[in-house]
């Protein structure tokens, strides 16, 4: 109580008992649950509602040096760094991220970032969007 949050999105049913990939536990239930719930998208009212729950597993704390602006970005950045995670992207692979949008953007940084990591011969993703600028 009193202090900021981010919160993960993704709720799945933690019922070990009826759930196989609950019982399994870890990041693996709450992205995978058959029965989960995702804050805003998927049977559990989002932001616009007037008040809305998480658990507390699914809260983390907001360090006092990051402002409440970057704050807001670290749900949308845990988006981006998980399709690296997932390794749906092999590193010869070309990609094209349409939209130039905050999440197209921040999608573009991390596999570029994830790209260069690789070394030379690995391709860097392409942005499509309606901003010249971005």
């Amino acid at each position: 109580v009193g202090k900021r949050v981010v919160g993960d999105i993704n709720l799945c049913c933690w019922d070990a008992a009826s759930c196989g990939t609950c019982a399994v536990g870890g990041a693996r239930a709450r992205n995978h649950c058959p029965k989960r719930t995702v804050l805003g998208i998927l049977n559990k009212d989002g932001t616009y509602c007037e008040r809305l729950t998480l658990p507390v597993v699914n809260l983390h704390a907001v360090p006092d040096g990051v402002s409440t602006e970057n704050a807001a970005f670290a749900e949308p950045l845990a988006a981006a760094f998980r399709i690296a995670e997932q390794r749906v992207v092999s590193p010869k692979d070309r990609v094209a991220i349409i939209g130039d949008g905050k999440l197209g953007l921040l999608i573009a940084e991390v596999l570029g970032r994830h790209a260069a990591s690789l070394g030379e011969g690995t391709p860097r993703p392409v942005l499509f969007g309606r901003h010249a600028a971005k």
